[in-house]
């Protein structure tokens, strides 16, 4: 195909996904992977005042689309090297169209930079927690919380987070979430805080509590086995193919056609992405997250405060 077209095919136009319904056959997406070597603008909000059950949109596709994700009902891995955008475009994208819907809340944790990066979105924050202290008490109060949901959704016989439920969605936001590890295995911690950690992110999912980890160094020493098993993933630009390994789902990785190591820093926003509601053809294509200026999030963050969602 690609000797047929003048000038052929840029590396990863062509995506192959097995056909579902029959063996023999696969289903192909044809698409132009340059579209994303330039920043996209900020779009602004997809559908202010409605629920956060609802898709979400703050990313184009490889083929020009721009796919809703519904964020509900999983956690969420997000990996990539320094510079490579995960906070410009994860952090301020999805937690910028979050804080647009009525039923939402989200709590911010960086206990390494404090308010560099997040502190411009702490107006629609819930809760800003730069200590160790703070993220102590905090990480309690998050496991107390998702006992009394759990509690709460069954009296009402539901076996997931649903619109209208009488409680608000809650986001719990871990930037640079390998020293939040090693302050809950510290000697400041308390016994159990650890494993009550990973007890929330095997069961928080189902009380409406979604969990988002984001780290820089994608490898096996930065988060305990466990819960790894339990997130989404979503792999920004990498420095080698064992990082990739670890940022991709294991479909991406045996597919051969997602290659994150290829783009380092060079495309700061573009990632892939495979989690429960994103369609298989989309999660072997690449993404581009839209870009934010910070002024663009200051005064976005202000528009939508936390004071008009209680908790």
């Amino acid at each position: 195909m690609s000797s047929k077209l003048p000038g052929g095919l840029p590396p990863g136009a062509l995506q192959l996904t097995a056909n579902p319904d029959d063996a023999r056959d696969v289903d192909w997406v044809l698409s132009d992977p340059r579209i994303l070597n330039n920043p996209i603008p900020w779009k602004g909000p997809s559908a202010p005042g409605r629920s956060i059950a609802e898709p979400i949109h703050f990313f184009t596709a490889q083929d020009g689309t721009r796919p809703g994700y519904k964020i509900t009902n999983h956690h969420l891995l997000g990996a990539g090297m320094t510079g490579a955008g995960k906070t410009y475009t994860l952090a301020y994208g999805e937690i910028g169209e979050t804080v647009t819907r009525h039923d939402s809340a989200v709590l911010g944790f960086d206990i390494t930079k404090g308010r560099q990066f997040l502190g411009v979105l702490e107006p629609c924050l819930h809760a800003m927690v730069i200590t160790p202290e703070h993220c102590l008490d905090m990480l309690a109060r998050l496991h107390r919380a998702r006992l009394a949901r759990t509690d709460w959704l069954g009296r009402l016989q539901l076996g997931n987070w649903e619109e209208g439920c009488g409680l608000q969605h809650l986001t719990a936001w871990f930037e640079e979430c390998p020293d939040i590890w090693t302050l809950l295995d510290s000697d400041d911690a308390p016994d159990d805080a650890l494993d009550n950690l990973l007890s929330d992110i095997k069961a928080a999912r189902s009380a409406g509590i979604r969990i988002v980890l984001s780290l820089q160094r994608p490898t096996w020493d930065q988060m305990p086995t466990i819960a790894k098993e339990q997130l989404a993933n979503m792999c920004f630009g990498v420095k080698t193919s064992a990082a990739a390994k670890f940022g991709l789902s294991e479909m991406q990785d045996d597919s051969d056609q997602c290659h994150p190591e290829l783009w380092t820093t060079r495309y700061p926003g573009k990632f892939f992405i495979d989690a429960p509601t994103i369609p298989e053809t989309y999660a072997l294509m690449a993404h581009r997250g839209d870009s934010w200026t910070t002024a663009q999030v200051a005064e976005h963050a202000a528009q939508y405060p936390a004071s008009a969602r209680p908790l």
